[in-house]
């Protein structure tokens, strides 16, 4: 990596069934393109129609530094706020030819239970 600051972006968990919210610092920094394309997947999902458990929201338009992350993170003793480095493993193939209501559960079953980060290697 350059001597640039990696930068992150905000994707949140929201558990509906437990009433907790995650969120989380996704790596933005050579994950680009993987979160772009997870984002508009997720944009797509129809949570109502879905009787679920999960919602899911990215936003890969505001990028955050990493000093702000861990500034807020160092702040935040809250277990809700966590940072995730390494590079996203993002299967296209999870996707591809779902309906809105499908890629609800494709996402669910994916990401629910801040499985999220174990999609970074």
């Amino acid at each position: 990596m350059s001597d640039e600051e990696k930068k992150y972006v905000v994707f949140i968990e929201e558990n509906i069934k437990e009433g907790e919210t995650y969120i989380f610092y996704l790596q933005y920094t050579g994950n680009e393109y993987s979160l772009r394309t997870l984002s508009v997947y997720m944009a797509n999902a129809n949570y109502p129609a879905f009787n679920f458990s999960c919602r899911f929201y990215i936003d890969v338009k505001n990028t955050i530094s990493e000093r702000s992350v861990d500034e807020h993170i160092k702040i935040n003793l809250l277990p809700m706020f966590e940072k995730v480095d390494g590079t996203f493993e993002f299967s296209l193939e999870d996707f591809v030819g779902l309906n809105p209501l499908e890629i609800s559960c494709k996402l669910d079953d994916l990401y629910y239970g801040k499985k999220i980060t174990k999609y970074f290697i």
